[in-house]
């Protein structure tokens, strides 16, 4: 009897222990669920007739450096693969005899005197590429699309109209870029220059490659196995000549520009909602 009575007194004990335990980690919990709702709560607008519909809190700052800090803030991974590459004909380089050396990395072989393309390299600097270009688009900078075809050229106006950009697809005047200031100071050069080819019409290297890397004007590149990619800022290994890898390509880079420029006007109308409540 004397056993039971001392088991049924430690029992009362260890229970108010533990439910002096138990309050304490409760209340500790809900101090730090408070202090995380408040740190993420929303922001009604003033009775001022507007739509009182809450709006999430955000620093000015923070929109405009989650794009820089994102891995992939605008989703451009989503929108190529490897099958859309394979099938669009991007692998199919040019003959080993005209191969520059400076691309032997990115092959992935030869096929009957045929270079092939490693589309898994392919693949990431496309994503690297669309990456950057989409970031360009969501700062407001000017794109320039340049390509000397006649066969391609006027799908590349069309894809550069169709994203509120440039192109430039006719012959290049030497020093277009190089003396644009000193012949009109209020036009402004571009941020970026995507080559949809790096050849011109004589299968010689596109003169404004050289005047971009003079003016450290940053380049987005498709580099073929017979030109030199050295000069380029963004390469992207693949066919740069069949109709159905540069319809892909100015798909590709138009999806990014206005995702980017989609992303600008969310992030604007964001901040605009928030200095109207401050």
């Amino acid at each position: 009897m004397k056993h039971c009575l001392m088991l049924n007194k430690s029992w009362r004990g260890f229970t108010r222990v533990a439910n002096t335990y138990h309050n304490t980690t409760c209340v500790s919990e809900m101090n730090i669920l408070h202090k995380n709702c408040r740190h993420l709560s929303t922001i009604l607008p003033q009775q001022t007739g507007k739509d009182p519909s809450p709006i999430l809190y955000k620093e000015k700052k923070q929109l405009i450096t989650d794009p820089l800090k994102h891995p992939d803030f605008f989703g451009v991974k989503n929108l190529v693969t490897m099958k859309k590459l394979f099938f669009s004909r991007v692998c199919f380089g040019h003959k080993k005899g005209s191969r520059n050396e400076h691309m032997q990395p990115y092959l992935f072989g030869n096929r009957l005197g045929v270079d092939i393309f490693d589309l898994d390299q392919t693949l990431k600097h496309m994503h690297r590429a669309l990456n950057f270009v989409a970031h360009i688009a969501y700062l407001k900078g000017i794109i320039l699309f340049i390509m000397r075809s006649q066969q391609h050229g006027h799908a590349v106006e069309l894809a550069a109209k169709a994203c509120g950009e440039y192109a430039h697809t006719r012959e290049w005047q030497q020093g277009l870029l190089l003396n644009m200031g000193q012949k009109h100071q209020s036009v402004r050069l571009p941020d970026i220059c995507i080559f949809l080819s790096l050849q011109d019409a004589m299968n010689q290297e596109h003169p404004a490659v050289a005047e971009c890397g003079k003016l450290k004007i940053a380049t987005v590149g498709i580099v073929d196995s017979n030109v030199n990619p050295t000069m380029i800022t963004y390469p992207v290994p693949g066919n740069d000549d069949s109709p159905e890898s540069v319809e892909l390509y100015l798909q590709l880079f138009q999806l990014a520009i206005q995702s980017g420029k989609q992303k600008r006007i969310e992030a604007d109308q964001q901040q605009q909602d928030v200095s109207q409540l401050e």
